[in-house]
């Protein structure tokens, strides 16, 4: 098959591109022609795009478009662009329902309820999400196909650093719970460093805070880095904390997973579809500072649970299902429709 896939997003770099870059390389493997098409970094209006896309799609037996979840005009450009060209179109919603992002939520579902009318597949990355999606277009065929994830290979060496360390990888935006997690940072004994390692969109906040609640020696924040080097970061860390007040899945935690981590993570959507909570890894309350603080001071005094509860969440890592096996599915699906 002739495959296009494209991100309603202006590219920064970050999850949408890692995803769709490592679907195509997965298609191409398996003998499929995929084509990737994204937004530039800050091109938000829709005729670039759409004028690249119109062009991709000559000859494609499937396009598939992966959304933030929000109404806009790069998402509208890619429904007018598959039905110019008649080709079936499968929706991805990376997120959706997210209450801490500035959204207008009554004309995002105006707009994506026009634009899901007639589509014939769409997808959410966790149960949670396609409950959301369900209450809000009944009428959409929703299925749950998780994000996978591809190690590099071979993996870098731990990273070093001069104390043990937590790690949370995650964007410094407020719906990442953040905030959260340094002030739950100052009751967990010293000795263990915290890392933050994420884009920071809120313009320094968490460092300020970070400041104000007496811990500049005992938190890092990195910013964004190359995924080999969050590889090198998930190798070295005692433990992998992720405390979103909403997550649409998590792949960093998935990816700590994989490393053999004890998961501590919130009961925030997309994190209660990987952990098993006690079995491998713990699920906390979003917000609960306490509880946070308590789950990490457990884990860091107990290095036999941390050791068993890693060892099976690597196991459930790797029982993980291939997403692009699954989308492939859906793609001759799609096809075979009137």
């Amino acid at each position: 098959m002739k495959l296009v896939l494209v991100a309603a997003a202006p590219d920064d770099g970050t999850t949408f591109r890692l995803v769709l870059e490592r679907l195509v390389r997965a298609y191409r493997r398996r003998g499929h022609r995929a084509a990737l098409v994204l937004p530039g970094p800050g091109e938000r209006d829709e005729r670039g795009p759409f004028a690249r896309l119109v062009r991709a799609l000559r000859g494609a037996d499937a396009a598939h478009l992966h959304t933030p979840g929000r109404w806009n005009r790069l998402t509208a450009a890619v429904g007018l662009a598959c039905d110019l060209r008649g080709v079936p179109l499968v929706v991805t919603f990376q997120d959706y329902a997210n209450p801490h992002l500035r959204r207008d939520a009554r004309r995002d579902a105006a707009g994506l309820r026009r634009f899901l009318a007639g589509r014939p597949v769409v997808t959410a990355l966790s149960r949670a999400q396609a409950r959301a999606l369900r209450a809000d277009f009944p009428r959409a065929r929703v299925r749950v196909v998780p994000n996978a994830f591809a190690a590099p290979a071979p993996l870098p060496p731990p990273a070093r650093r001069p104390r043990p360390f937590v790690l949370c990888v995650a964007r410094l935006w407020r719906y990442k719970g953040v905030d959260a997690l340094l002030r739950a940072w100052t009751a967990v004994p010293p000795g263990t460093d915290l890392v933050v390692c994420g884009p920071d969109h809120e313009r320094g906040r968490y460092q300020r805070l970070t400041r104000r609640l007496g811990l500049a020696d005992r938190v890092a924040f990195t910013g964004a880095l190359p995924p080999r080097r969050v590889w090198a970061l998930l190798r070295a860390c005692e433990l992998f904390v992720l405390p979103s007040r909403h997550e649409a899945q998590g792949i960093a935690l998935l990816e700590a997973m994989a490393c053999g981590k004890a998961v501590v993570a919130t009961r925030s959507g997309g994190p209660e579809d990987l952990v098993r909570h006690g079995r491998d890894g713990v699920l906390v309350a979003p917000g609960d500072t306490r509880a946070l603080a308590r789950a990490l001071t457990g884990l860091l005094a107990d290095p036999a649970r941390r050791r068993a509860l890693g060892a099976a969440a690597r196991a459930a890592a790797r029982r993980r299902p291939d997403d692009a096996a699954a989308y492939l599915r859906l793609y001759a699906a799609a096809r075979r429709r009137p």
